[in-house]
C-alpha cells in the first residue's frame, strides 16, 4: 500500500466521525523506508504506540530473516489492529491491542 493511500484511508475515517476528528492524531513510524501510521495513546502516565497489522507482519518477517533491528522497532510498538480501527478508535483503543 502506497504512503498516500494510507494517508487518504486515514483522512477518510477521520472525516466521516462527526465533531471528533481533532481528538485522533495519527503519526508515522518509518520501517525500511516506508511510513506506517501511528497513534500514540496516553492512558495515566503511560504512553501505548498503537500501529497497523501490515508493520507488524513485516516486522515479524524481518525478525524471522535475523534482522536484529526489527526486534528494537517491534518492541517500540505496544498493539497492532487495522487501518480502520487505527483511524476511528476511541483511545480505549489500547485495551484492545494490548
Amino acid at each position: 500500500m502506497s504512503k498516500t493511500k494510507v494517508v487518504n484511508i486515514c483522512k477518510e475515517y477521520l472525516d466521516r466521525m462527526e465533531g471528533n476528528t481533532e481528538a485522533i492524531t495519527i503519526d508515522k513510524t518509518y520501517w525500511k523506508g516506508a511510513a506506517y501510521p501511528v497513534r500514540e495513546i496516553q492512558v495515566g502516565n503511560d504512553i501505548f504506540r498503537v500501529s497497523v497489522e501490515r508493520l507488524r507482519d513485516e516486522l515479524v518477517n524481518d525478525m524471522r530473516n535475523g534482522i536484529y533491528e526489527a526486534m528494537e522497532a517491534s518492541e517500540e510498538i505496544d498493539g497492532y489492529c487495522t487501518d480502520e480501527e487505527l483511524c476511528t478508535l476511541t483511545d480505549d483503543l489500547y485495551k484492545m491491542c494490548c
